[in-house]
Protein backbone atom coordinates (compact mmCIF):
# COMPACT_ATOMS: atom_id res chain seq x y z
CA UNK A 1 0.00 0.00 0.00
CA UNK A 2 1.50 3.00 -1.23
CA UNK A 3 -0.83 5.39 -0.69
CA UNK A 4 -3.42 6.92 2.12
CA UNK A 5 -6.87 6.68 2.09
CA UNK A 6 -9.18 8.81 0.34
CA UNK A 7 -10.83 9.78 3.27
CA UNK A 8 -7.42 10.49 4.90
CA UNK A 9 -6.15 12.73 1.78
CA UNK A 10 -9.25 14.55 1.79
CA UNK A 11 -8.95 15.69 5.76
CA UNK A 12 -5.48 16.38 5.70
CA UNK A 13 -5.90 18.57 1.96
CA UNK A 14 -8.42 19.97 4.06
CA UNK A 15 -5.87 21.16 6.68
CA UNK A 16 -3.14 22.37 4.43
CA UNK A 17 -5.82 24.30 2.40
CA UNK A 18 -6.97 26.43 5.98
CA UNK A 19 -3.54 27.28 6.66
CA UNK A 20 -2.26 27.69 3.20
CA UNK A 21 -6.05 30.22 3.18
CA UNK A 22 -5.24 31.75 6.46
CA UNK A 23 -1.39 32.43 6.11
CA UNK A 24 -2.71 34.68 2.88
CA UNK A 25 -5.71 36.48 5.06
CA UNK A 26 -2.79 36.94 7.48
CA UNK A 27 -0.48 38.66 4.52
CA UNK A 28 -3.46 40.83 3.54
CA UNK A 29 -4.50 41.94 6.82
CA UNK A 30 -0.31 42.57 7.73
CA UNK A 31 -0.25 44.82 4.81
CA UNK A 32 -3.26 46.65 5.12
CA UNK A 33 -2.40 47.37 8.82
CA UNK A 34 1.29 48.64 7.84
CA UNK A 35 -0.60 50.72 5.02
CA UNK A 36 -2.76 52.11 7.66
CA UNK A 37 -0.22 52.55 10.30
CA UNK A 38 1.97 54.49 7.46
CA UNK A 39 -1.22 57.04 6.61
CA UNK A 40 -1.89 57.78 10.11
CA UNK A 41 1.71 58.43 11.29
CA UNK A 42 2.34 60.75 7.65
CA UNK A 43 -1.16 62.48 9.15
CA UNK A 44 0.16 63.04 12.82
CA UNK A 45 3.71 64.40 11.13
CA UNK A 46 1.71 66.81 8.45
CA UNK A 47 -0.13 67.69 11.52
CA UNK A 48 2.51 68.18 13.35
CA UNK A 49 4.49 70.14 11.50
CA UNK A 50 1.10 72.70 11.34
CA UNK A 51 0.99 73.14 14.86
CA UNK A 52 4.93 73.94 15.20
CA UNK A 53 3.83 76.32 12.06
CA UNK A 54 0.92 77.68 13.99
CA UNK A 55 2.83 77.95 17.20
CA UNK A 56 5.60 80.37 15.80
CA UNK A 57 2.90 82.39 14.15
CA UNK A 58 1.35 82.84 17.61
CA UNK A 59 4.54 83.75 19.31
CA UNK A 60 5.11 86.42 16.59
CA UNK A 61 1.59 87.80 17.67
CA UNK A 62 1.73 87.44 21.65
CA UNK A 63 5.69 87.19 22.13
CA UNK A 64 7.52 83.74 22.99
CA UNK A 65 6.96 84.88 27.56
CA UNK A 66 3.28 83.64 27.45
CA UNK A 67 1.85 80.51 27.99
CA UNK A 68 -1.37 79.72 26.08
CA UNK A 69 -4.14 77.67 27.65
CA UNK A 70 -5.48 75.07 24.98
CA UNK A 71 -8.71 74.12 26.71
CA UNK A 72 -9.65 77.86 27.55
CA UNK A 73 -7.16 79.89 25.36
CA UNK A 74 -6.19 82.35 28.26
CA UNK A 75 -3.01 83.79 27.99
CA UNK A 76 -0.50 83.37 31.30
CA UNK A 77 2.37 85.93 30.83
CA UNK A 78 5.37 83.82 32.08
CA UNK A 79 7.40 86.73 33.54
CA UNK A 80 5.07 87.77 36.19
Amino acid sequence: MNKIKDEELKKLQGFEHFFKKANETLGELTSEFEFKKSDILRQINDKYIGREEFKKELIKIYGSDVSINTESGNITNLNV
